[in-house]
């Protein structure tokens, strides 16, 4: 039996699926009471958590699709620019530490409060947003 295409089974996992998230959702919403419970998780994430918040943002699934695809049509550099994750990861895992002992959650905020500054951080939001349009639009 189909259903737009799906086995009933397919809709029951993806029901139950969907069922399961709202239900964390909803539970971990009502410990929720300030920003800071929101953006830091109550700043209660222990290191090794954290380690694996941060190995996900610097990986995805498609990652090993466009490294094989990259080395395939650009050979080895292809692949190296793949991988400059490598590199960027441990400083990403050192940053997050610090942001979190000197209560920052963002860069901009870093530059206001180093150079007691408000129109750096509206630049640097401003080149941020222009950089991710770029790099969406050329792929």
């Amino acid at each position: 039996m189909n259903w737009v295409g799906f086995h009933w089974l397919d809709i029951l996992v993806i029901a139950v699926y969907f069922f399961i998230i709202t239900y964390i959702g909803r539970r971990i919403a009502e410990k929720i009471r300030t920003e800071q419970d929101f953006f830091l998780a109550g700043r209660s994430m222990n290191k090794f958590f954290q380690f694996f918040l941060n190995m996900g943002i610097l990986s995805d699934a498609n990652s090993a699709i466009r490294t094989a695809s990259f080395t395939f049509h650009k050979g080895l550099g292809g692949a190296w620019l793949m991988l400059i994750g490598v590199f960027t990861g441990p400083y990403y895992w050192f940053m997050a530490g610090w942001f979190r002992r000197v209560r920052l959650v963002t860069m901009a905020e870093l530059f206001e409060e180093r150079f007691k500054s408000k129109l750096l951080p509206s630049i640097y939001a401003v080149v941020g947003i222009w950089l991710s349009i770029l790099i969406m639009g050329v792929g």
